[in-house]
């Protein structure tokens, strides 16, 4: 009896730690996505202001074990490059009356590799979509853990005419942006107070 007693105890402990290990986790308000790319007159950059998301991450002691779903949402018109007619054009870029958000959702996560105390680099695939258009990428990050949050940095190169996108002219057509741009992230989630599903 002792003995069903204590595989029982150990069972029971084990499920806690399970249950502790694997949490929800949304963005805290340090995230930050900046947009670049270049033009024939100047380079440009332009923040993303409205991020949200939704994380489940195993995690034990400092260590990332796994990422088990992971769900980006970028509001299209939240892009302010900081000045109106710039913002203008790349709104009609993306089709934002129609498309209001560009969107990422984790379908693979092909690598998690320690490098330090809390760190890890991370290689992942999933869909991504802009202006209604879904492309499969493949992604590398650094993952950093401290405390309570979790933040994923990187940055990653998009074609945009590779999703329907001509990309953005101003001065009837004088000034052309080139069609390469780099998301620059640093996405950082914390943990969902007790009881909150995160949706």
């Amino acid at each position: 009896m002792k003995a069903l007693q204590i595989i029982g105890f150990f069972a029971a402990l084990l499920s806690v730690q399970l249950v502790h290990a694997q949490r929800t986790y949304t963005f805290s308000e340090s995230t930050k996505v900046v947009v670049t790319g270049t033009s024939t007159l100047h380079d440009w950059e332009a923040k993303v202001d409205e991020v949200s998301g939704t994380a489940k991450l195993d995690l034990n002691q400092q260590t990332l074990n796994s990422i088990d779903l992971l769900s980006l949402k970028f509001a299209s018109e939240s892009l302010h490059s900081g000045k109106d007619a710039m913002d203008k054009n790349i709104y009609k870029a993306l089709k934002t009356g129609k498309y209001p958000h560009i969107q990422f959702i984790l379908k693979e996560v092909k690598e998690i590799r320690k490098t330090g105390e809390g760190k890890a680099a991370v290689t992942a695939k999933g869909n991504l979509t802009i202006a209604g258009v879904t492309k499969p990428i493949h992604l590398t990050a650094q993952a950093i853990l401290k405390q309570e949050e979790v933040a994923f940095r990187g940055e990653y190169t998009i074609d945009m005419t590779q999703y329907g996108i001509e990309p953005p002219k101003a001065m009837l057509g004088t000034i052309k942006t080139g069609k390469d741009v780099v998301f620059h992230f640093d996405l950082t989630f914390k943990t969902l107070p007790n009881g909150t599903s995160g949706k």
